[in-house]
């Protein structure tokens, strides 16, 4: 419910420049990133395909109880799963059609951050009051295009497999590979799909150098950040900076 009305209000604010309309780009990616794990509620409608995490729990057999998906500590280990379930190109194809383009809308979201970004807001794990500024939307950045590198990593390769027939026939790995013998194969147009995962794993590190930057040179009060450098020393933060350079 957050991202949909961020997503609103960020479409709202459009090019607006303004702290306020900062504001709602940064939300909006950060929420964007949070409700594909947290949309996991079965819709109790098994014909509607998959397009929540929900309904792929729901093609597993895993308890459609409310109390049991919110609460991912709850969920029990299956010991069989319906013949039915999704197959690892069904998951794939979940993940670049329902997944890949609303990461996408929120990367470009992230990237209109503008360096004056800064508010004050309640976490609501911890429930205390933290800041967020420019180094926070920075690090929002890197880990969006992390999560895009792995997208089109993924879809350079050919994942289908019949995921219930390991779980119910308790097959050997071997078993497995020899039932799904492409599993694992380059797809055909993947070098286009590496090239995006490797142009977005280096904007990854760029994003992620910049993050570091900009939370080292922070002249303010750091004890309420959301995200700070205050327990590195100098020697730390150099550190760091030559790890994200190798990578």
């Amino acid at each position: 419910k957050a991202r949909t009305y961020f997503q609103a209000a960020e479409l709202q604010a459009g090019t607006e420049t303004s702290n306020q309309a900062d504001t709602a780009r940064f939300f909006y990616a950060f929420t964007t990133v949070l409700s594909f794990g947290f949309d996991r509620i079965s819709d109790d409608n098994a014909s509607n395909g998959l397009n929540t995490l929900g309904d792929i729990l729901d093609s597993f057999g895993m308890d459609a109880t409310d109390n049991v998906r919110i609460n991912s500590n709850l969920y029990p280990i299956p010991t069989s799963v319906p013949p039915n379930a999704a197959t690892g190109d069904e998951l794939q194809s979940f993940a670049e059609a329902k997944v890949l383009p609303e990461i996408l809308k929120a990367s470009a979201a992230a990237g209109r951050i503008s360096s004056t970004f800064n508010v004050n807001w309640t976490e609501p794990f911890g429930k205390t009051v933290v800041e967020s500024d420019y180094g926070d939307a920075l690090l929002c950045r890197a880990a969006i295009d992390g999560i895009l590198a792995t997208f089109y990593a993924q879809s350079a390769y050919d994942l289908d497999a019949n995921l219930a027939a390991k779980a119910n026939d308790n097959q050997t790995v071997s078993a497995f590979l020899g039932s799904n013998p492409t599993l694992g194969v380059i797809n055909s147009g993947a070098a286009s799909k590496l090239t995006e995962s490797r142009t977005y794993a280096e904007s990854a590190l760029q994003n992620l150098s910049a993050a570091i930057t900009a939370m080292e040179n922070e002249t303010d009060d750091q004890t309420n950040d959301l995200i700070s450098l205050i327990e590195w020393d100098a020697t730390a933060i150099a550190q760091a900076q030559l790890d994200v350079a190798d990578a």
